[in-house]
């Protein structure tokens, strides 16, 4: 079984998310925190594939405590230079997030009705080089975010998807999350983006009801 390989170094007692106190049961203990977190990392080979591009301004969506932009990988290829902000409403990830270092934290509610024009205001039209949201299309309404995120990349630059249809937990699931891999890549095109790659991971998890997508998108 392969839950029996999974590596005993990943921290998953995480600040307001005690494994003693877990309201999820099976569904978010130590070995489902642990598959979030290799999951999560699955799409790091390909940001390190386009690393001459992950420079300038850098939004991480939903990075909870496992944020990519913080692995040890891509801090030793990011430029000084480089601006990192996140968005989290999580109020002890947020905190997580600000004790780690130098960042920017958006902390907005991506299912309130007020999302889009609060973005907007806390932006005031500012763009990012690349966007990396990863495994949260299932918590989210995907086709209202990903036609907000096109006008959030600049011309050229790019959105990173990481995502498994139905995957997580399933009691926070947005009813307007995608149905499938498809759905995805044709709401992505629908916003606007141009699909640079498609990759499609088999299941590595037995618990892992899809296929794992993996997208490099770019705004023309």
């Amino acid at each position: 079984m392969i839950e029996a390989l999974i590596p005993e170094k990943y921290m998953v007692e995480w600040s307001g998310w005690p494994l003693t106190d877990n309201r999820f049961g099976e569904e978010f203990d130590r070995d489902a925190r642990i598959r979030m977190v290799m999951g999560g990392r699955r799409l790091i080979p390909y940001l390190l594939k386009n690393r001459k591009h992950l420079k300038g301004d850098l939004l991480e969506i939903g990075p909870f405590f496992t944020p990519l932009l913080y692995s040890p990988e891509l801090r030793e290829v990011l430029p000084l230079s480089a601006a990192v902000t996140f968005l989290e409403n999580d109020p002890d990830a947020l905190q997580w997030l600000q004790e780690q270092g130098s960042c920017r934290l958006l902390n907005l509610d991506m299912n309130a009705a007020s999302f889009a024009g609060e973005l907007q205001q806390r932006l005031a039209g500012e763009v990012f080089d690349n966007i990396i949201i990863s495994q949260v299309l299932n918590y989210v309404d995907y086709k209202s975010l990903l036609a907000e995120l096109l006008v959030l990349v600049r011309p050229g630059g790019h959105l990173f998807i990481n995502n498994v249809c139905d995957y997580g937990l399933p009691v926070l699931f947005s009813g307007k999350r995608p149905s499938d891999n498809e759905a995805v890549i044709t709401a992505s095109l629908a916003a606007g983006f141009s699909v640079k790659e498609k990759h499609v991971i088999p299941k590595y998890f037995r618990k892992e009801p899809a296929d794992r997508l993996i997208l490099v998108l770019q705004r023309p």
